[in-house]
């Protein structure tokens, strides 16, 4: 059961939105952290599902990726996180 878990949350952690877009434009995560003027780790914590940005970095996010629905993207994509 554990690893069918680490499984699940391995992929749906590749389902970040931020993290499909970064990769779409074949950037670097000290690339777009760089762009966001945050930490690598921060957004390497926002791709894991570790913590989810603020509504400023939100903001900036959407912003740069030219995502006006980026907040309920992303509520979407954290209502599909698997459960132990």
């Amino acid at each position: 059961m554990a690893k069918e878990y680490a499984t699940q949350l391995r992929e749906w952690r590749a389902q970040n939105p931020l993290r499909l877009w970064r990769k779409e434009k074949g950037l670097s995560r000290n690339d777009a952290a760089t762009a966001l003027n945050c930490a690598a780790n921060t957004l390497w914590n926002w791709e894991n599902g570790s913590i989810t940005p603020n509504e400023e970095n939100m903001t900036k996010l959407a912003a740069m990726m030219d995502v006006p629905t980026l907040r309920q993207t992303w509520a979407a994509w954290l209502a599909q996180k698997p459960q132990l």
